[in-house]
């Protein structure tokens, strides 16, 4: 994949529009930095962004020697290709051919990512004397219309004012870009995040964690990976890892006005579907401790036991939804709860005996007719099965 010819163009006084289009589709960031203050290796974050489709294609990535890229990034993304490699077998190791610089100096603050949701959210509560504002991306997870980004801001601003903190906004095309590679965007999220910010040139950024310590599965944002997307000038930090999504949530849940703004949704950019995924877990997590939130409706036990689990990580919310519920004395729930999480189990149990009894014939027959994604980018945790 090679990285050149990158445009830079003032959008607006103190904004900038950098575009480049490295394999062969453009890829363009819309930054609140003026031109003349722009990182002079603005080459990082199109390096970034080629580094997961350039591995699934097995292709090198060559950078113009007129864009000159941080030898510390480099180094880290040599890393980084190892952790992917081991993650997923498709993912081959290439060189990155480039030349190589020492970046500028970071200004100094700290930025947080955000996103409205119940990781950043806590984040900025459990990091607030630090933050010197967050960052907001408009086009890493959802591909926004003008309304509906107007929605997202002004959301995301009335949570910021509760907060007391300010924010700026970066817009892209990050979204429909990656979809273009192959490569499933939750396989390296994190790396999304730090292509943009590393625009901004500042010293230190925050990633939420979306994962706790006791379950360090191979995810997009993980705690070995996200600080290896530093550059030598701007550090990037994966926090929050302490905590489970069942903790965060309690904590918000003391701030109703917080939590009367929360958006967790991945179906919609502007509202909580109440049926999709993360707004089910966190509706759990909610009538736990008896609160509604802005979600169309309140769960019930009976929703509770019709819910189906996907993965070993959806089980893992599961689980912590559980012992939350536990630890409150809501056996009403710990009772409906069981039910998807046994209904999982069963089906693990026919997995493991097709693996052991059949080599895993008709999990192949499965992916043949009902492949998960036409993205690659799901950890394969049984390669041995593909021999």
């Amino acid at each position: 994949m090679r990285i050149e010819h990158i445009s830079i163009d003032e959008v607006t006084p103190g904004r900038s529009r950098v575009a480049a289009s490295p394999g062969d589709d453009e890829l363009w960031f819309d930054v609140p930095v003026s031109r003349n203050a722009l990182p002079t290796t603005i080459a990082d974050s199109f390096l970034i962004m080629a580094l997961a489709g350039s591995m699934l294609r097995n292709e090198d990535i060559v950078v113009a020697d007129e864009y000159p890229v941080s030898r510390h990034l480099v180094d880290n993304l040599h890393t980084i290709q190892k952790v992917f490699h081991h993650w997923n077998r498709q993912f081959k190791p290439v060189e990155i051919h480039a030349s190589l610089t020492d970046p500028d100096p970071g200004t100094a603050g700290c930025i947080s990512c955000f996103s409205g949701g119940i990781d950043s959210i806590h984040c900025l509560l459990t990091n607030q004397s630090r933050v010197d504002s967050t960052l907001f991306i408009g086009g890493y997870d959802f591909s926004f219309s003008g309304p509906e980004l107007a929605v997202a801001e002004s959301r995301n601003q009335a949570i910021l004012q509760v907060l007391g903190l300010p924010g700026v906004s970066v817009y892209t095309n990050q979204m429909e870009w990656g979809q273009r590679t192959g490569v499933a965007r939750d396989f390296w999220n994190s790396g999304y995040l730090a292509a943009a910010a590393s625009l901004l040139g500042v010293h230190s950024v925050l990633i939420p964690s979306s994962r706790s310590f006791d379950d360090l599965q191979p995810n997009g944002s993980h705690l070995i990976l996200d600080h290896l997307w530093t550059n030598g000038a701007t550090q990037f930090e994966h926090v929050g890892a302490q905590f489970k999504r069942s903790e965060k949530i309690a904590q918000v849940c003391a701030y109703p006005q917080l939590l009367d703004l929360l958006h967790v949704c991945w179906r919609s950019s502007t509202e909580n579907c109440g049926r999709c995924g993360k707004c089910l877990r966190t509706m759990i997590a909610l009538e736990c401790i008896g609160k509604t939130g802005p979600f169309p409706r309140r769960i019930t036990e009976k929703d509770i036991r019709k819910l189906v689990i996907t993965s070993s990580q959806d089980q893992a919310y599961f689980i912590d939804n559980i012992l939350f519920a536990h630890s409150l004395g809501r056996r009403d729930l710990v009772r409906a709860l069981k039910a998807p999480i046994r209904r999982f189990d069963r089906a693990n149990a026919f997995v493991y005996a097709d693996r052991g009894f059949l080599f895993g014939k008709l999990s192949h027959l499965k992916k043949r007719f009902r492949p998960y994604t036409t993205r690659v980018g799901r950890t394969n945790g049984r390669p041995d099965l593909d021999l």
